[in-house]
């Protein structure tokens, strides 16, 4: 079994020194491809799972409201369904927390190795700064965004304007001049969030007073 080690910066990049005290530009430029390739592969394999257990929610959803609708009720199995449904939800935010661990994991070699490879993105303030500002602001992403049921097409134009904004090294250097890095980054994400929002086809009265005479024919019907 592979053990695992956790290494400061500084120890880190002693991996990539050759024997004559100098980087080794062609182990670190593969260290850092694999990375690379290896974070785009977990964000792949995050929105697979995430379909998947969204199948299966769906499913419960579908089956529960279905007995529900039935004249001869059945307690059992609607017990059951609600049961499934809340095992899939946690097993769901277990895996979601999985691949967050891992993508960081690989983020973080990136922003180790980067520097060597496409020089540093940051200028004004010192690297450790800098992965700090963005695992805060990425936390906060995650706290904010999935308290909000979003479809990918919101999901990504969300990600577009904070996370992936080709602007995120001067949005960090913007979080540490601050002083209150957490707060900042809350108004930015709360901002993209409520824009993405705001672009959601608004509930009228005459589409719940449509709702309501659906719902009062199929009761009638049943």
């Amino acid at each position: 079994m592979s053990s695992y080690e956790y290494l400061k910066p500084e120890e880190y990049k002693k991996n990539y020194i050759n024997n004559n005290g100098i980087i080794d530009k062609e182990k670190i430029t593969s260290a850092y491809n694999f990375a690379v390739e290896t974070r785009k592969l977990e964000i792949e394999l995050f929105w697979q799972r995430s379909n998947l257990f969204w199948g299966f929610v769906a499913a419960s959803f579908t089956g529960y409201f279905a007995l529900l609708a039935l004249t001869d009720k059945k307690p059992e199995l609607i017990t059951l369904i609600t049961i499934l449904g809340w095992f899939v939800s946690i097993v769901w935010y277990l895996v979601c927390r999985g691949s967050k661990y891992w993508q960081e994991n690989w983020e973080m070699h990136i922003d180790l190795l980067e520097d060597e490879i496409s020089g540093p993105i940051m200028d004004n303030f010192i690297e450790d700064d800098a992965v700090l500002m963005f695992k805060i602001f990425r936390e906060e992403f995650l706290d904010i965004v999935m308290l909000y049921s979003f479809k990918k097409e919101e999901f990504d134009g969300i990600v577009s304007v904070t996370i992936a904004n080709p602007k995120i090294s001067q949005v960090l250097q913007s979080m540490y001049q601050s002083g209150l890095p957490k707060e900042y980054a809350d108004t930015i994400i709360g901002d993209a969030v409520q824009n993405t929002l705001s672009k959601r086809q608004k509930v009228t009265s005459s589409m719940i007073e449509e709702a309501n005479r659906l719902l009062l024919e199929d009761s009638a019907v049943a």
